[in-house]
C-alpha cells in the first residue's frame, strides 16, 4: 500500500474507465487535465491514455489489471508502462501476475513497479466474484485518496442484448472481433448492491474522500452523478 500512497501523493485521482461516455473527455480533457492529477485506468488502459490523455501530453501513473484474458492484449502496453522512468505503479492479483508471461523474469524486472492487490476488505456476493472496478476503487480509497473523480463509469440498464453490452464500451468498435467475458447488467446490478457495502465499511476505517461518477446518467448509482462542467 505505501507504493500505491506514494504514487498517489497529495494529487486528485482521475478514473478512467471504459464506459461509452469516457469519448466525451477527448474533448474536455484540456480542462479536466489541467493541474497536477494522477491518472489510473484498468484493462485495456491504452485505449484511453492513448486516445485521451496523450492530448494534453499525460500519461497514466496507474495502471491495474484483474482480468485474465486482457494478458495477452496488454502484455507489451504494460512493459511499456513500466520501462517508463516515472513514478508509476502496476496494481494486479497473485493469481493473476502468475499468468503472465514469464513471470519470474518480469517480476525481478519490475518488482519495484508492482503492487500486488489484497483483494477487498469484506466479502462480495457469494454467487459471483468482485468485478475489477471495485476491486481498484477500494484499493485506491484505501490509499488515503481525498478527492476521486471517475470518468466513463456508466453501467447499463438491466436485460441488455449482447450488442448492446458492446456498444455500451468506449470505442465499441474494437470489440466486436473480441469474446468478452463479462455481463456489463449483471456487473451494474452487482456493484450498485454491493459496493456501498464497502463503501460504508471502509468509511468506518476513517477513508472519506469526495468521490463523484461524471456521468449524470450513468446506471451506476454508488456515487454522486454529475456532469462536468469546466471551470
Amino acid at each position: 500500500m505505501d507504493r500505491l500512497i506514494n504514487v498517489i501523493g497529495d494529487r486528485p485521482v482521475g478514473v478512467l474507465l471504459h464506459g461509452a461516455s469516457v469519448k466525451e473527455m477527448e474533448r474536455g480533457i484540456y480542462e479536466v487535465g489541467k493541474g497536477d492529477v494522477c491518472w489510473v485506468s484498468l484493462n485495456s488502459f491504452s485505449m484511453v491514455e492513448t486516445n485521451i490523455l496523450q492530448k494534453i501530453g499525460d500519461n497514466l501513473s496507474v495502471v491495474a489489471l484483474y482480468a485474465e484474458a486482457e494478458i495477452p492484449r496488454q502484455y507489451d502496453n504494460i512493459v511499456k508502462f513500466l520501462q517508463r522512468k516515472q513514478n508509476n505503479l502496476f496494481i494486479t492479483s497473485t493469481s493473476i501476475l502468475e499468468k503472465i508471461p514469464y513471470y519470474e523474469a518480469f517480476i525481478r524486472e519490475f518488482r519495484c513497479k508492482v503492487y500486488l492487490s489484497g483483494g477487498l476488505p469484506i466479502p462480495w456476493s457469494a454467487q459471483r466474484k468482485a468485478n475489477s472496478v471495485a476491486l481498484l476503487l477500494s484499493e485506491i480509497i484505501s490509499s488515503g485518496a481525498k478527492e476521486i473523480n471517475i470518468f466513463g463509469m456508466d453501467g447499463i440498464k438491466v436485460g441488455p442484448t449482447a450488442i448492446q453490452e458492446k456498444e455500451s464500451y468506449y470505442r465499441h468498435d474494437t470489440l466486436f472481433t473480441r469474446g468478452r467475458f463479462t455481463s456489463i447488467g449483471k456487473d451494474t446490478t452487482d456493484f450498485n448492491k454491493a459496493f456501498p457495502k464497502i463503501l460504508d465499511y471502509l468509511r468506518q476505517q476513517g477513508y472519506t474522500p469526495t468521490i463523484t461518477n461524471y456521468n449524470p446518467k450513468s446506471y451506476i448509482k454508488v456515487f454522486p452523478r454529475k456532469a462536468w462542467v469546466a471551470p
